[in-house]
């Protein structure tokens, strides 16, 4: 799910239309939540090396803000494709317009899927 709203709502919606099941087993890449490229790549890296190494683990839910969504796609793009299909979902929250299209593009080129993206107009 890609959005411009803050975290919050993009939470709230995930959870309303049972994108994700609850915030509990959220990974926050979020700049609320961390504080650099480092840590974004380190948690990143984490979450993914713990979905392939215990078939008991409950599934990777993602919750990725615009500012942290820079750094991933700008220097580690692989990781977020990586991480995608190990997730039951990918919230992506504070996105740009641009950053959307970054995102679908990368999707649709690195994992060979379609995409749908359906915006207000306004600005999407």
């Amino acid at each position: 799910m890609l959005t411009g709203d803050k975290e919050e709502t993009a939470i709230s919606i995930a959870l309303s239309c049972r994108l994700i099941d609850s915030e509990a087993n959220l990974v926050k890449l979020t700049s609320s939540a961390i504080s650099s490229q480092n840590d974004a790549y380190k948690l990143l890296s984490e979450a993914i090396q713990r979905a392939k190494s215990d078939p008991n683990q409950e599934y990777l839910q993602i919750v990725i803000d615009g500012h942290v969504l820079e750094w991933c796609l700008s220097s580690f793009p692989h990781l977020l494709l990586e991480a995608a299909p190990l997730s039951r979902a990918v919230v992506v929250c504070r996105a740009t317009p641009f950053q959307k299209s970054e995102v679908v593009k990368i999707v649709k080129e690195g994992m060979g899927k379609i995409t749908l993206s359906i915006g207000d107009g306004a600005n999407d």
